[in-house]
């Protein structure tokens, strides 16, 4: 088996082993991905890619994006037209991520494939909707799917996580020197 090297992070997880047929979670695994795919998104995207948007105000047409969202969706509650996330069966805390891999040591889970929402702490705030698969030996998670742009947003942060631990081994071992 390959070498795998963890951080140390904490992040939410709700998750449920898949014991037959997936199509339960695909479609809100494809809803998941799409929200950049909605049309304030879009023509932000297009608006970027015109660079129509300046780097000094890209933080605050972001927030604004954020904003119509929040209020999208809570006039999607009010109408009735919210669609709720599936019930999973399972809630932890990821205690160790990776570029491929996480753990949750909190719960001993069998092997196979397991379907879930890792909460990203992020701006935008992210929930990432992934595939994962625990070997027979149990133990760490090894992602299986997961959309291009969440790849991008998991790998960001972790390497802003291990950016972090670096950093705060520096400040250690500089105040052991003093």
């Amino acid at each position: 088996m390959e070498q795998v090297r963890l951080i140390a992070s904490s992040l939410k997880i709700d998750f449920e082993h898949i014991t037959n047929d997936c199509t339960k979670y695909d479609s809100e695994y494809e809803r998941l991905s799409e929200i950049e795919r909605d049309p304030i998104g879009q023509w932000y995207k297009r608006q970027k890619a015109k660079g129509d948007i300046d780097k000094q105000s890209e933080s605050l047409v972001t927030l604004l994006i954020e904003l119509h969202r929040k209020v999208d969706e809570l006039s999607k509650i009010v109408t009735g037209e919210s669609v709720n996330p599936i019930e999973l069966e399972n809630s932890a805390m990821i205690d160790g991520i990776g570029y491929e891999y996480f753990n949750i040591s909190e719960i001993s889970l069998k092997a196979g494939l397991y379907y879930g929402r890792i909460y990203l702490p992020a701006f935008p705030e992210r929930t990432i909707a992934v595939y994962f698969n625990i070997n027979e030996n149990g133990g760490i998670a090894k992602i299986t799917k997961m959309h291009q742009q969440d790849h991008i947003d998991w790998d960001s942060f972790v390497i802003a996580k291990e950016r972090q631990h670096i950093q705060d081994a520096r400040d250690i071992q500089s105040r052991n020197e003093q």
